[in-house]
């Protein structure tokens, strides 16, 4: 392969230590040439970010700053809404086919797969690299499972040795936070140190009067 790409999305409202360890731990585990942020504007199956898109993506910025990741800015500037097969397709454009594109989920993300917009198509363009959980016990519908069969590889070197077409299941370790509950925290105190947050984005978060009642 030509280079190796890793896409990390998400609403990153507020983007959080969770979101940079695992996305780091991802591009080491994968050993992948680039890992990048990508900050999602209108996430066809989630209430749309509390924080504007400019707000979101300075904390992305000052979240990765000492890191080697990198972030994507391009669902921020399409309109309509955040389709990743469409994203995906904007990278292939941008790197040919020889790159290999690996998208990065939750294992409660890819339990879901089958509703995401031309969700068949995903495959033929990227490889899924999905962060499992020893607890997780939500069941995965027949189509995921014959997605499973037909695609998973258990030797994660694959994903670089080729553009796209496999799946990989990994249970790299997690820091157990999320944005709604920072969210809560915030409105409830906002001038408590929240550890889950950089410094740097908190107080960017308490200069901006995010997330408060």
């Amino acid at each position: 392969m030509s280079r190796s790409i890793g896409i990390f999305g998400g609403t990153f409202d507020p983007v959080h230590k969770g979101h940079i360890t695992l996305a780091q731990d991802l591009k080491n585990h994968l050993h992948l040439d680039e890992m990048r942020l990508l900050p999602c504007r209108l996430p066809p199956h989630r209430a749309l970010p509390l924080a504007s898109d400019s707000d979101r993506l300075q904390m992305l910025r000052l979240a990765a700053a000492n890191t080697t990741l990198e972030i994507d800015e391009r669902e921020l500037k399409r309109k309509g809404p955040s389709y990743t097969v469409d994203t995906l397709r904007d990278l292939r454009n941008d790197h040919g086919t020889n790159c290999a594109i690996v998208l990065c989920m939750g294992v409660d993300t890819f339990a879901s797969l089958t509703t995401w917009h031309q969700w068949q198509n995903i495959l033929g363009l990227a490889h899924i690299a999905v962060v499992s959980r020893a607890d997780f016990s939500t069941p995965l519908d027949n189509q995921i499972i014959q997605l499973l069969k037909q695609h998973q590889t258990t030797v994660p070197d694959d994903l670089t040795r080729q553009p796209c077409g496999k799946i990989y299941l990994t249970q790299l370790s997690q820091i157990p936070v999320s944005s709604t509950a920072i969210r809560q925290m915030l409105a409830a105190n906002a001038q408590q140190a929240i550890p889950a947050l950089d410094p740097d984005v908190q107080a960017f978060i308490q200069q901006k009067g995010l997330y408060h009642q």
